[in-house]
């Protein structure tokens, strides 16, 4: 496990007022086999994981549909949470370490053009307000 510090510009934040704060970060690190067979030794297999999967996403949609209801900004978002699999979330998920991809907490840099890629790259806001 590493810890790195950050400046809050570093992260995207919109107010480089704040460059004398540092934020820390701790990143662990590990190969995808080690990680899959202490996952499993927990008891976390495909099986959990798709399961668990189904749950978060059944939430989030009913989230989504909620805050739609109220806003009408998040329509798009909907059947993407109906339609998409646990494989093509862990396809982005993929590209996203493959790229090195960085979350873009403060929406600050412009959508990536894949809906998908960005539900899991910026804040969605029925998420950050309904949870």
């Amino acid at each position: 496990m590493q810890a790195i510090r950050t400046q809050p510009d570093d992260l995207g934040a919109p107010d480089a007022g704040n460059a004398d704060e540092t934020e820390e970060n701790y990143i662990y690190e590990t190969a995808a086999t080690t990680l899959q067979r202490r996952l499993e030794l927990a008891g976390y297999t495909r099986s959990t994981l798709e399961s668990e999967f189904a749950d978060a996403v059944a939430q989030r949609l009913e989230y989504a549909e909620e805050y739609d209801a109220r806003h009408d900004d998040c329509r798009h978002h909907i059947p993407v949470l109906q339609s998409d699999s646990l494989d093509d979330w862990l396809g982005k998920l993929k590209q996203v370490i493959e790229q090195q991809l960085r979350a873009d907490h403060w929406n600050s840099g412009p959508p990536t053009g894949d809906l998908l890629m960005d539900m899991l790259l910026r804040p969605t806001p029925y998420i950050e307000h309904e949870a």
